[in-house]
């Protein structure tokens, strides 16, 4: 399992909230504003928003959609 995959399904149980993942919702003075996943590098942005919504993880979708169109499956 893969950070993202990991961090997707703490978030789904409840054991990672908003402020966690990149500081959204965190107070004025709250350590989550600075230290959360996005900012300390675990994900990117990208990947937070995913988690979110329950999305697949934005950089493997794009990753497999290249490999489809090398391999002449996207066409």
């Amino acid at each position: 399992m893969d950070k993202y995959d990991e961090i997707a399904a703490r978030y789904a149980d409840g054991g990672v909230r908003d402020d966690q993942l990149d500081g959204t919702g965190a107070p004025e003075g709250s350590v989550y504003l600075t230290r959360n996943y996005v900012a300390l590098g675990a994900i990117t942005q990208a990947q937070a928003d995913a988690i979110r919504t329950g999305a697949a993880d934005p950089e493997k979708a794009d990753m497999q959609a290249a490999i489809e169109i090398y391999e002449g499956g996207g066409q």
